[in-house]
């Protein structure tokens, strides 16, 4: 073989095992020097922020929309991309909120971008429509009026359309798109992420879903319940607590809940004007016991529960709860995972009692119409309750814990009847229970194959004496007449004393 076809055969291995490979992930540089390192990022995107808002006259809670990168007055700024550039603007009258957006298109189409801030505005090009390549300076970053703020690049992934005028006047509209630590890649970041007790000595805070009304510490929980927790996470910098990159829960006991994603800040959280605010508010719990942001320790509150388990941030989460009426009443174990952006992870947990109790009545009927209601044994597991029917065929259980449960009915003569239910409230249940199997003439309901003088003793005193009612009212009919009466007494004794015909019950 040829040295030529051996290469030939080498190469196409290569290729082939190239083309079976993933490729690796690529990632911008930095738009700070180092511009291919890792930096300390002192504000998460994601994180909990409060501006604000002139024209509806109060603070308003959204999410940071962005990282922050600290750095020095004056130190250049970088583009992480190629594009055009569609605005340079401030949204506050201070120096340090200039900033530049530089997107994918010149046109008026929507795009896709960068937005720089807290930059010089002298420092910054102005020319709208210029285009930029990866790498040319766009700016040195602005000190900050606030001495204890650090200086620091604003850096944010955006979406937005229109022409010059509408990027320039439409910044509150901007789609802030995804996290920007997705095209940077890590930071190097050492610090895991890390929770306090929420409520108390207790880690999680659990309320009723969608109010302010706690379970005290300790206290059994019940109905729908929102878990909350308290949650932070630095990176190389601890002047402020930031959010967890990702949050997610599990719930172990009898039942179980796996492990669940309750947010992941990676996708888009809207715009100011759009659904963030209701997003911050489907993330942080925001009241007295909760005050995410409003205290001095600066925590942030999450409400893990408000997910329906994907990395997508909707409105629609505050409906997420935690069930517990589903679940049997017991101990079950809450356990909470953190992880940043870098892979770090923290695992805590905490042991809750639910206790569901719920009212349970019915009534117990007979296939056949037989008039003897009482007596029918009714048991639940997996609580281990136990009632028997009264005259009337009703039982009562006071306390039925939730969840699914197994309801069980016994009764000679009849057949037993296993019937699972779900108590999520107080509840009614009938049921009718079918004749089974009998000896016809067995009146005392012994199961006895032969007609004794047990079996007339009980039919006299049953028709005369005031005596109990038979099982089953076929087996008395002896006669075969469909009913039961002095006959089948008379047709009994003849049976027994006089060799008479055998009993011929329907």
């Amino acid at each position: 073989m040829s040295r030529v076809v051996i290469a030939i055969i080498v190469l196409a291995s290569v290729v082939a095992g190239l083309a079976g490979s993933s490729p690796a992930q690529t990632y911008l540089d930095w738009p700070l020097d180092p511009d291919s390192s890792t930096h300390i990022v002192s504000g998460f995107y994601g994180a909990w922020q409060a501006m604000w808002r002139a024209e509806w006259g109060r603070n308003v809670n959204y999410f940071h929309p962005a990282i922050d990168i600290p750095g020095d007055t004056m130190e250049t700024v970088y583009a992480v991309e190629s594009g055009y550039i569609k605005a340079v603007f401030t949204i506050f009258d201070s120096d340090a909120h200039w900033r530049i957006v530089i997107a994918d298109s010149a046109g008026t189409e929507e795009c896709e971008g960068w937005l720089y801030a807290h930059l010089f505005e002298w420092s910054m090009p102005s020319w709208i429509g210029q285009w930029v390549d990866a790498g040319d300076s766009i700016g040195v970053l602005a000190t900050w009026p606030n001495p204890n703020t650090l200086v620091h690049l604003h850096f944010s992934r955006v979406r937005y359309s229109g022409d010059a005028d509408a990027w320039h006047d439409g910044f509150w509209d901007y789609e802030f798109m995804d996290n920007p630590m997705s095209y940077l890649g890590p930071a190097g970041d050492t610090d895991p992420p890390f929770m306090q007790n929420a409520i108390g000595d207790q880690l999680f805070a659990i309320c009723t879903d969608q109010t302010s009304d706690y379970f005290d510490v300790g206290q059994p929980i019940s109905g729908d319940v929102d878990i909350i927790c308290a949650a932070y996470d630095y990176c190389g910098i601890y002047q402020w607590k930031n959010s967890p990159y990702r949050i997610e829960y599990k719930i172990e006991g009898d039942s179980v809940i796996p492990w669940t994603l309750a947010f992941e800040f990676s996708g888009s959280i809207d715009s100011y004007n759009g659904e963030m605010e209701a997003l911050s508010h489907t993330v942080f719990k925001y009241d007295s016991q909760c005050p995410t942001g409003y205290s001095d320790s600066m925590f942030q509150f999450y409400i893990m529960t408000n997910s329906d388990g994907d990395a997508l941030l909707e409105a629609s989460d505050t409906s997420g709860c935690w069930p517990t009426t589903l679940f049997h009443n017991g101990d079950y174990t809450i356990s909470a995972r953190l992880t940043d952006y870098d892979g770090n992870s923290f695992v805590d947990s905490m042991s809750v009692t639910v206790e569901n109790l719920y009212d349970l009545t019915g009534s117990i009927g007979l296939s056949d119409g037989g008039p003897r209601l009482s007596g029918s044994l009714i048991t639940i597991e997996p609580d281990g309750l136990s009632d028997t029917t009264d005259a009337a065929g009703a039982f009562h259980f006071p306390a039925v814990g939730g969840g699914s449960q197994l309801l069980t009915i016994t009764r000679p003569v009849y057949e037993t009847v296993d019937t699972v239910f779900l108590m999520t409230q107080d509840s009614l249940l009938d049921v009718t229970v079918l004749l089974g199997a009998f000896v016809c003439g067995d009146i005392d309901g012994n199961g006895s194959t032969v007609v004794d003088i047990a079996d007339l003793v009980f039919l006299v005193d049953y028709m005369f004496a005031g005596g109990s009612t038979p099982w089953a009212m076929p087996a008395v009919d002896v006669d075969g007449s469909g009913g039961v009466d002095i006959a089948d007494l008379v047709y009994v004794v003849d049976f027994m004393f006089s060799g008479g015909p055998a009993p011929v019950c329907r």
